[in-house]
This record gives C-alpha cells, structure tokens and sequence, in this order.
C-alpha cells in the first residue's frame, strides 16, 4: 500500500496525460430558502438553486448575470471563463531539447544545464524502461545525447532519465512537461504550478482516502547553480519521501523528482548534482 500510494501521486500528479480520477457522488436538494444578491432576489434562469452537504450552489451563468461579471465558454481549450479572460502567450513548438546522455556513471542534461553524478549502488533506466513510462515504442524513443523528435516532444510529457538505488528503491526521475498541451498556453509561474498540483493531489487523495502523508509549502532550491521550486509530500508512516523538484524554461516545464527511502539521505543524493 505505500508504495501504491506514492507510485499514484507521480503517475496522476507529476505527470498530468493521466486520464483516471476519482468519482464522487454527492446528493443535491432544492434550496427552500430565498438568495439575495446585492439586495435584489436571486431568480435564476438556466438551472435551480441546489443544497449538496450544506453548501449552496447556484447556477453560475445566472450568478455572474446578476454581478454583472461577463461569462463565456472557451471551445477551444473546453473551460469556463468567469471575468476577465486569462492572459495567454502565443508559443511555438520551437524549443529543441536535447535529451541527456550518460557517459560513465555521470549523466549531463544539456536543457537544464546540469550534470548527475550517479552514486554507488545505483543503476540508470534503459532506453526501453523509459519507452514504457511513456508508452511508446522503443524504436521511436529518441536516443541519449539526440534532439528530442517533434513527434516526441507534442506529448504532454516527455521522460529523459531515472536512476535508482538498487538497495532501496530510492530514485530520481528527469522530466518535461509540455505546458502548451497541459496549461492551454496559460503563463503560470513555478509557484503556481506546484499550488495546482498541491490542491488537485489533496483532492483526488480524499476522494480516494488514501491520504497518508503531509504535503509541504512550496520552497526555493538550487541545483546546478539555478533556481527551482520544491514541493514536498512527507508520509505520516515515515517511508519513501517524495520531492518534486521544477524549473520553467520556455514553454517546458522541468521536473526532478527525487524519491527517498529510509537509509538514504536526500542532500547526500541532491549534491550529486552540480
């Protein structure tokens, strides 16, 4: 079971192609009581005032009507937009992203801009392991040291590397998120990134009742000389910790996902980066 629940948080959370969710089932009554909104009585016209668990809903089309808040339905990226639209750039696939190479026991990741000096005891993923993360064939996985194919790239994730320590499972994941497929184009900061998986970790894993651990604060982290964010999840039984470690560069974000087991230290294995 623990391991089942953190292997969930880096397939559902990390890495956001995951297309399974939970399905909770609420029941909803019909409000007996009247809404007034800015003093004028609430009369919707597209759906009825309902009561779920104590809390009461309105039709949000026929709420923002009555602010005066303008509401419209973007097709293109199948999302409801209350207020003023968000702010979106125009990017192009136009990142080249070399994946990383292992000469030795010492990987190099050119877009990070990092090496890792693998410690001892530890063994890399072949090109076949991480076809299989990705569900791919291994013959359209694009080589160590080679630019990552368009067609490899137009996936909403793309894995480079995992290493793990044969002795006790600890490992390190090195990854990219296609923002432009995940985030609709959205500008969203590290920062921001990490709070929206922090909620929808929290969410899913009560739905699920499988929350066993604590979720840390976003904090600063450097590696490799540049900054990252961190997020921490901590299990309340004291076994694997998680730490996701990401850095925003251009339209990808870069994922360095540390998973520790007892008996490893996780600044004895960070400083293997440099």
């Amino acid at each position: 079971m623990k391991k089942a629940v953190f292997s969930f948080i880096i397939g559902a959370l990390l890495f956001s192609s995951v297309s399974a969710y939970a399905i909770s089932q609420y029941t909803a009554t019909k409000a007996t009581f009247p809404v007034y909104v800015n003093g004028d009585l609430f009369e919707g016209t597209t759906g009825e005032i309902l009561v779920v668990e104590g809390r009461t809903y309105l039709p949000i089309r026929d709420m923002a009507a009555a602010l005066g808040i303008p509401i419209e339905w973007n097709n293109e990226l199948r999302q409801v937009e209350v207020g003023t639209p968000p702010v979106r750039q125009v990017s192009e696939q136009s990142v080249e992203i070399v994946r990383g190479s292992w000469q030795g026991n010492t990987y190099t990741n050119e877009f990070g801009g990092f090496t890792f000096n693998m410690p001892t005891g530890w063994v890399y993923g072949s090109d076949e392991d991480i076809a299989n993360k990705m569900e791919i064939s291994k013959n359209i996985m694009t080589k160590t040291g080679a630019v990552f194919s368009n067609e490899i790239l137009d996936r909403i994730t793309v894995y480079d590397m995992a290493a793990t320590n044969k002795n006790t499972d600890s490992n390190i994941i090195i990854a990219y998120e296609n923002l432009t497929k995940s985030m609709g184009e959205l500008q969203v900061s590290e920062t921001t990134y990490l709070g929206i998986v922090r909620m929808r970790t929290e969410t899913e894993n009560k739905n699920l009742e499988i929350t066993h651990y604590t979720i840390g604060d976003v904090n600063d982290a450097m590696i490799g000389g540049e900054s990252y964010k961190v997020l921490a999840y901590m299990p309340d039984d004291g076994d694997t910790k998680q730490y996701m470690y990401v850095r925003k560069i251009e339209n990808f974000m870069l994922f360095i996902v540390a998973n520790i087991a007892e008996g490893d230290n996780l600044d004895e294995i960070m400083a293997c980066f440099k």
